[in-house]
């Protein structure tokens, strides 16, 4: 079976989609849905939402990148990408949604607020942090990721957190804060180097300039 991956080049989100179909070992190509910096018509008409990434499989659309993970883990063989065992399962979930829901809020706000709000952020963020530190990879496997010695659908969610800090100079504060905590610190760097995820950003850059005959 084939999976079309909508989105466009500019949606790093979609990363962590192109890495989990990989892992999984699914038939996948990417769709440019925006290739004038606009959305197609079309595309737009697909979702509720009209937001990448969103999944085209048997001519039906699954929206979110998360939900998108969790659905192609589901329907595809081979590894699991979330943890087999139920507890475990729903922690894993857990987590993930605190990457995005929480953390990832908190960067938003300190990227973009004005000087109070940028600093209540980054004491949520500090917070935050030092939770995930905490208790990294609890409920987890053994191991330099998430998922033990290979990845899961948590280090996926993560690397995107940890893709934003290393790319934009403005959270130069807020990077900070992932490199004063070790444990952190280390499961990024593993991650930004994984060679199924830097192959998998690859493929989002080729998109935005695709080889013409």
């Amino acid at each position: 079976m084939t999976f079309e991956l909508l989105t466009s080049a500019t949606c790093r989100w979609s990363i962590r989609n192109v890495a989990a179909l990989i892992e999984k070992g699914a038939d996948f190509r990417l769709v440019d849905v925006s290739p004038d910096g606009h959305s197609a018509g079309w595309f737009t008409a697909l979702t509720p939402f009209g937001k990448t990434p969103a999944l085209r499989h048997k001519n039906q659309i699954v929206v979110e990148s998360r939900i998108i993970n969790e659905y192609l883990d589901e329907v595809m063989p081979g590894r699991p990408l979330l943890p087999t065992k139920p507890l475990n399962r729903a922690w894993a979930r857990v987590w993930n949604g605190f990457c995005d829901e929480e953390i990832m809020r908190q960067v938003r706000l300190y990227a973009t607020g004005d000087p109070h709000a940028k600093q209540l952020a980054l004491d949520s963020l500090d917070n935050a942090l030092t939770r995930l530190e905490d208790h990294l990879f609890d409920h987890g496997s053994p191991g330099d990721y998430w998922g033990g010695r290979a990845l899961s659908l948590t280090d996926l969610t993560y690397w995107t957190l940890f893709d934003v800090f290393d790319r934009l100079a403005l959270l130069h504060e807020a990077r900070r804060l992932v490199d004063s905590r070790p444990r952190i610190s280390a499961w990024s760097s593993r991650l930004l180097a994984h060679p199924t995820l830097v192959y998998a950003e690859a493929q989002l850059v080729a998109l935005a300039s695709p080889v013409r005959a």
